[in-house]
């Protein structure tokens, strides 16, 4: 079996991907393990600059027509209590961020990626890739009858997620520069939430965000140490890590958990190297920092629109593909560095309550400087913007 492209992954950056190759003509051939819908760990939140990406892939109608919910900020809660309202607004407008349901979320975007033309296979597990000459040329795998099947393609796009079998194979992984963190989490129903923004709030050991799905469903992730023991059961370790957090936990035992608790982790992967001869990777498997600022979600469907326009330039024009992949690389370091150097900057504060504390004391402060931090936060405005360092003095000056 021959195609042009093989998309290993039928997450947000998967799909997203080969929807966008197969609108431009490519013969896409999209991969999964999974059949669909299907849970997925993850925060469930992304801000609003994920709106006009989600408008271009033709699923934003879909959020206003109830797949899940517009938010209108994010409320920060520090160690010792204080509150801070992180909301977005531009030219006097306000904006929203989203709280989208994965397996909803998923199922939309490879619905999308078969209207626009790709040939989905579900239920069909990468296994090895092939290779000739030290470059990517296709998968072997086994379908959904165990058959086993080799496919070769002109171009493998891994978008296989933090563990993926295309970097892995292609040996990829670099060591994370973070303390390892699993996260927890699980969805509630009955919970009253009259507010229209979410929450993260910061305990002494990790943190816990809330964001409301609508139709009376909470999503909640905690992020904690992970264990250096066997963890055990992942309810029981979400149930001990929720308790340094007595409010929510109050507040959440006026509903009942209504999804098991997934667990994922490390919550830190790194790759040398996003794209080479015959591959490139985009999504969690090009790269993935804590998600405590929403990012997922947003890297994962712009990363697909820069991958797509790479694989594009090698298919249809004739590209140089070492040239393609380094523009590939340079791109996603124009798009994503800064606002991955930000989120390192805000992991210092997110790992120090007493740094935290402070932090939520200047954002209340200087509110204009806060919600300047917001839409940089949201991907409304540059992150280098946040990086300055007459703005980190301003912001966080005694």
């Amino acid at each position: 079996m021959r195609r042009d492209v093989v998309v290993v992954g039928a997450g947000p950056a998967g799909s997203a991907t080969a929807a966008l190759l197969a609108e431009a003509g490519h013969d896409v051939l999209l991969l999964d393990r999974a059949r669909f819908p299907r849970p997925k760990p993850c925060s469930e939140y992304t801000g609003p600059g994920s709106e006009a990406v989600l408008g271009r892939l033709g699923v934003l109608s879909k959020v206003d027509r109830g797949l899940g919910r517009r938010l209108r900020g994010m409320e920060l809660h520090a160690p010792n209590g204080g509150r801070h309202l992180v909301r977005y607004q531009i030219g006097g407008q306000p904006r929203t961020g989203f709280a989208l349901p994965r397996a909803e979320l998923d199922a939309a975007l490879l619905a999308v990626a078969r209207r626009r033309g790709a040939d989905v296979r579900e239920g069909f597990r990468v296994t090895s890739l092939l290779s000739q000459e030290g470059a990517a040329r296709g998968v072997v795998g086994r379908d959904a009858d165990g058959r086993q099947t080799s496919i070769t393609a002109r171009l493998v796009v891994g978008a296989d997620g933090r563990h993926s079998v295309v970097a892995r194979a292609l040996d990829l992984g670099r060591p994370s520069r973070w303390p390892p963190r699993l996260g927890l989490v699980t969805h509630y129903r009955g919970v009253r939430w009259d507010e229209d923004y979410g929450q993260m709030r910061v305990g002494p050991r990790g943190y816990v965000g809330v964001a409301p799905l609508g139709d009376d469903l909470l999503s909640v992730g905690l992020v904690m140490p992970m264990p250096t023991d066997r963890l055990g059961s992942a309810e029981v370790a979400f149930e001990a890590a929720l308790a340094d957090y007595p409010d929510l936990t109050a507040r959440l035992a006026h509903g009942a958990r209504v999804r098991p608790v997934h667990g994922v982790g490390p919550l830190a992967h790194a790759v040398r190297s996003c794209a080479g001869p015959g591959y490139l990777l985009v999504g969690d498997a090009a790269g993935f920092c804590d998600p405590f600022t929403g990012e997922g979600i947003h890297r994962a469907l712009r990363g697909a629109e820069l991958a797509a326009a790479a694989a594009d330039r090698t298919l249809s024009d004739g590209a140089d593909a070492a040239t393609t992949a380094s523009e590939y690389a340079a791109a996603r370091r124009a798009a994503f560095r800064a606002k991955e150097r930000l989120c390192a900057l805000i992991q210092l504060f997110v790992r120090v309550p007493a740094l935290m504390n402070y932090a939520i004391g200047c954002l209340n402060r200087r509110p204009e400087l806060g919600a300047r931090l917001g839409n940089i936060l949201g991907d409304l405005e540059p992150p280098s913007r946040a990086l300055h360092p007459a703005y980190c003095w301003a912001l966080l000056r005694p």
